[in-house]
């Protein structure tokens, strides 16, 4: 490594450095289902996730549009006894 690469690393920024990685190839399989549903419900990623952790309940419009995701209308995914 030569003194010009070394200084340039010893500069970097936090930010810098973050910016720097390379992006990843892929999702894990539970963030792509949040990122999925939020996009589905129009909503926050957080929103989904709070909804996971029983934190809230979706309103009933976006109740309704989750059987869209499961192809199966009939369930109710968010009795007390699910969560």
């Amino acid at each position: 490594m030569d003194a010009e690469t070394q200084v340039k690393e010893n500069e970097m920024t936090f930010r810098g450095y973050y910016d720097s990685l390379p992006p990843s190839e892929r999702k894990s399989p539970k963030k792509e289902f949040v990122t999925e549903i939020a996009v589905l419900c129009k909503c926050a990623e957080s929103t989904v996730r709070a909804w996971l952790s029983g934190a809230q309940q979706p309103d009933p419009l976006k109740k309704a549009l989750l059987p869209i995701f499961w192809q199966n209308r009939k369930k109710n995914y968010f009795q007390k006894s699910n969560l």
